[in-house]
């Protein structure tokens, strides 16, 4: 079996070639593409990919609109206040 199939490859020989893949820059089209998506898809291509500071007007702009879009809100409501009350160790539940 290969690496791709479970033979046993955790990817750690292939983070250093991943790592070279993910600092490559993107093309203006790619970026374009991106920043016409939706709004937390914008804010992480600001963030992650462009590295547009996080006080910028136009990164501060998109993060207000994905906290403020109507999914991610639902997501927030149906998530509550999980995962519940803390415990104060892992071997000490308070239920």
């Amino acid at each position: 079996m290969g690496p791709a199939l479970g033979g046993g490859d955790d990817g750690a020989e292939r983070l250093p070639e991943m790592a070279k893949i993910w600092s490559m820059p993107i093309g203006p089209e790619t970026a374009d593409f991106l920043l016409s998506s939706e709004p937390w898809t914008r804010y992480r291509t600001r963030r992650d990919l462009l590295g547009e500071a996080r006080g910028s007007d136009a990164v501060a702009t998109d993060r207000v609109a994905m906290l403020e879009h109507p999914l991610v809100a639902q997501l927030v409501a149906d998530v509550g206040d999980w995962p519940g009350p803390v415990i104060e160790r892992h071997d000490k539940p308070r239920w």
